[in-house]
C-alpha cells in the first residue's frame, strides 16, 4: 500500500488495502486511523467501520464489483483473507501480482524494503522478548496450552553430574539471526 499509494498505515488488527482499477485507484482504511489516508496519499480513499464484521471486503466490492480479475500480492493476504476475498468479490479470475510487483519497484521502493527488513540486533531483542512475554501472558490467562516435553530416552547419569548449559543462551537472538 505504501509504496504504491504514498500512505503508510500501522493495521491495529484491520486490514487495509490499495485497490487499482482502469479508471480509480482508492485506499482503503480503518475508521480507527489518525493517519489520514485521504491527506496523505493521492489516491482516492474509502473509510470503513468495523461496526460490522467484514466491512473492508464490502469497501472493496463497492470498488471491484464482482465477478471482475482481481490481482493480488500473495505475501501479504492471509489464507484467511483470501477466502473472504473469493466469497466477497467472486472473482472471475485471481491472479497473485507478488512477483510481478517485486520486480517492478523502483531504485527508492527497493531500498525502503531493504531498510524495513534490515532489523538490527537490538531490534531483535526486543521483538523476541514482546514474543515471549506474550507467550507466558498467554499462558497464565490460560489461552496458550502449556508446552509438551519430548519424550526423553533414559540417560546415564553415572558419568556426569554437572547440569547442562542452556541450549540458547541468548534468549533467542541466536536463532532469529540465522533461522537456526
Amino acid at each position: 500500500v505504501a509504496y504504491y499509494s504514498g500512505f503508510l498505515y500501522c493495521a491495529f488488527g484491520r486490514p487495509y488495502g490499495l485497490v487499482v482499477t482502469d479508471t480509480d485507484c482508492v485506499t482503503v482504511s480503518a475508521g480507527i486511523d489518525a493517519g489520514q489516508p485521504w491527506r496523505r496519499s493521492f489516491a482516492d480513499n474509502i473509510t470503513y467501520t468495523d461496526w460490522q464484521r467484514d466491512n473492508y471486503w464490502r469497501a472493496v466490492l463497492s470498488i471491484t464489483g464482482k465477478g471482475a480479475v482481481i490481482g493480488y500480492e500473495g505475501d501479504h493476504l492471509t489464507l484467511m483473507q483470501r477466502d473472504k476475498l473469493e466469497d466477497f468479490l467472486e472473482p472471475a479470475v485471481m491472479v497473485d501480482l507478488f512477483e510481478t510487483t517485486l520486480k517492478s519497484l523502483t531504485a527508492h521502493q527497493a531500498r525502503q524494503l531493504a531498510r524495513r527488513m534490515d532489523r538490527s540486533v537490538p531490534d531483535l531483542e526486543v521483538s523476541t522478548a514482546g514474543a515471549a512475554c506474550a507467550w507466558i501472558r498467554g499462558l497464565m490467562n490460560g489461552t496458550n496450552p502449556p508446552p509438551t516435553e519430548p519424550a526423553k530416552a533414559a540417560e546415564d547419569t553415572s558419568a556426569d553430574d554437572t547440569p547442562a548449559a542452556p541450549k540458547n543462551a541468548y534468549f533467542g537472538r541466536k536463532a532469529f539471526r540465522t533461522g537456526g
